[in-house]
Formats: structure tokens, C-alpha cells, sequence
């Protein structure tokens, strides 16, 4: 009988880690059938708390330790030349500005070109990448920054500066700033992908993920809250390796969708997008395949009834501009429909 009740018991043993490993496969399945698997974590707050947010259990938190109370920027009259690559528009207490980003200072100034400023993120630092959005709904713009040490290819930190205008003079704050140093990032821009009309922060960062660990450009997405982030959705990966990445509403469901520049497996690449299905992306169209796509935007072409984006390919060794337009699950060119 002992026997008998041991077998039987092995037999239990073995059948119940069969079912478990049976579970934890499906679960793993279930989990890699969303684009990327989703890393979330938790909320980090930017303008309270300056103990380090990362923890054994996740490693991969954005550090706020040293972030400063107080910090103190050269906001000084310069003269900027509106002729100048990278002039945009900027809302300021309501009046709109122009503002010219180079590579260790934003110029603000009026549009007719009086009472300029310039603001220095400090000697020995670089703008990585930098993004113009009005975060809290106020009807006033604020700057995003990714900042780091200059010749790095990478930046270390992220910056939120909340602009203000009394009697013509500007005044910057700029102490909302997280550490992302451990993320090796290399671009900031703002998106809706759930559609929600809140928007949220994108990192592009170089580095290993949880279930991807090879280091790699990915995607990261954050929600904003008053005073922090938290993790919306930081995928492992696209469907390939890509270059470049922006969000746009390319098929009017009112919500933004993914654009990327992504390497084929023959060397050649394809403009690939992905649409927000709750918990991660889902593949909604792609490009035919070109010898390279240096480059890709938003058209700025009025009087379109669907937003296009607008790549910069090599065709028989020429740049050339072409526009692509969402239809019936492809990216086809403008000119092809």
C-alpha cells in the first residue's frame, strides 16, 4: 500500500508540473502575441520625492535621484537668426512665439523678431531631441528635452520647461527633470494612441529589454500625470529592426498610430505602422520595400481627407520625397491610389 500511495503520489507530482509548465507556456504565448510584450512599471514623480526610484526588483525605472530643487539657467538676451533651421512655434502666455532650437540652446523670441532669449541647458551638455506640446492642457506650450554629454551618441536626462510671459519678459522653469540614463535615449516626441485626447510621452531608447535581451532601439510610452510618469507601454520591440519612429493618425480613427522605418531582411526597408489595441500594437500596414528610407514625416499638405506621411527614399541611387497614404492595410504612394 505504502507503494502503491507513493507512486500515485509521484504520478500527481509529475502531472501537476505538466499542467503548470502547460500554463506557463500559454501564458508566455498569450503574452508574445501582442507586438512587443509590454514592460509597465510603475509611476515616477518629477517634482517631489529625491530618493532613487529603482529597486532590485526593477532595474529599469527612471531615476530621479539627483534631480535638482532648484537650478538656476543663463536666460540672456541673443541674437537669433529666424532664417535658422529648426524654427517653430511656440505658445507662450497666450501670444505666439518662435522659437529656434540648436545644439545647446533654444532661442525664444516674438515673431517679429524683438525681446529674443536663450536658453542654455548648461556647457559641456547637448540637446539631444526636443519636442514643442502643451502637456497639461493649459493652452500653453511647454518644451521637452532629452539631454546629454556632448560627443555621446545617447542622452541622460529628461526635461519638462514650463514657459511664462510677464510684460513681455520670458521666464523659464526647468526643474522637472527625470533621469533616463540607464535608457540611452535618443528621441522625445508626444502622441494619443488610445485616443483619449491626453497625451502621452515617447522615449526612443538603445537598450535590453526583459524579453529581448539584446540591445536594441525601442519604443517606450508614458503616461503624463501632474506631477510624474508611468509606464503605458514599453515594448521589446517593433516587427523588425527600425531606424526611426513617429506618431501619427494615419487612418482617422482619432488616435495616433506608430510610423517607422524598418530593415528587411534582404537589406532593403519598408515604412511599417501600428495602430493601439488596448495593450499593445497591432501591425496595420506597410510600404513596399525601397533600397533605403533616410527619413520620414507628417505631410504638411492642406486639403488631404487622410493624414500622409512623407518619406524620403532612395530610388536608382536618387533621393526622392514620396507620400504615403493608409488604405485597405497598406501604405500605398499617394499616386497609386
Amino acid at each position: 500500500m505504502t507503494v502503491k500511495a507513493v507512486k500515485n503520489h509521484s504520478f500527481v507530482i509529475l502531472l501537476t508540473a505538466a499542467l503548470l509548465l502547460a500554463a506557463g507556456l500559454i501564458v508566455f504565448i498569450l503574452s508574445s502575441s501582442s507586438l512587443g510584450n509590454s514592460d509597465m512599471g510603475s509611476k515616477v514623480d518629477i517634482t517631489g520625492s529625491t530618493e532613487a526610484c529603482n529597486t532590485a526588483e526593477d532595474a529599469d525605472e527612471p531615476d530621479e535621484s539627483d534631480k535638482p530643487e532648484s537650478q538656476e539657467r543663463d536666460l540672456t538676451a541673443a541674437k537669433v537668426n529666424d532664417t535658422t533651421a529648426g524654427v517653430r512655434y511656440i505658445q507662450v502666455a497666450g501670444k505666439q512665439c518662435i522659437i529656434d532650437f540648436d545644439e545647446s540652446f533654444a532661442g525664444i523670441f516674438i515673431e517679429n523678431g524683438s525681446d529674443i532669449y536663450r536658453y542654455d541647458v548648461g556647457e559641456g551638455t547637448v540637446i539631444v531631441s526636443d519636442c514643442i506640446a502643451d502637456i497639461d492642457g493649459d493652452g500653453a506650450d511647454e518644451i521637452l528635452l532629452i539631454t546629454g554629454d556632448a560627443g555621446q551618441e545617447y542622452g541622460s536626462d529628461f526635461w519638462i520647461l514650463r514657459l511664462e510671459m510677464t510684460g513681455g519678459e520670458v521666464s523659464v522653469s526647468d526643474t522637472d527633470r527625470i533621469s533616463l540614463k540607464a535608457f540611452n535615449p535618443w528621441k522625445v516626441q508626444t502622441c494619443d494612441v488610445d485616443g483619449d485626447g491626453m497625451p502621452e510621452v515617447s522615449f526612443g531608447v538603445y537598450k535590453t529589454s526583459r524579453f529581448h535581451p539584446v540591445m536594441a532601439k525601442r519604443p517606450f510610452i508614458y503616461d503624463l500625470h501632474e506631477n510624474g510618469i508611468s509606464p503605458k507601454w514599453r515594448g521589446s520591440r517593433l516587427s523588425r529592426p527600425f531606424d526611426d519612429y513617429i506618431f501619427s493618425d494615419i487612418n482617422s480613427d482619432g488616435a495616433d498610430e506608430i510610423v517607422s522605418i524598418e530593415h528587411l531582411a534582404d537589406g532593403r526597408k519598408a515604412v511599417n505602422s501600428y495602430a493601439w489595441k488596448g495593450f499593445g500594437f497591432e501591425g496595420i500596414g506597410e510600404s513596399c520595400a525601397y533600397d533605403d528610407i533616410l527619413s520620414i514625416r507628417e505631410s504638411e499638405s492642406e486639403g488631404e481627407s487622410v493624414q500622409a506621411i512623407e518619406a524620403c527614399v532612395m530610388v536608382d541611387g536618387q533621393e526622392k520625397w514620396i507620400k504615403l497614404i493608409h488604405d485597405n492595410d497598406v501604405l500605398l504612394v499617394a499616386e497609386d491610389r
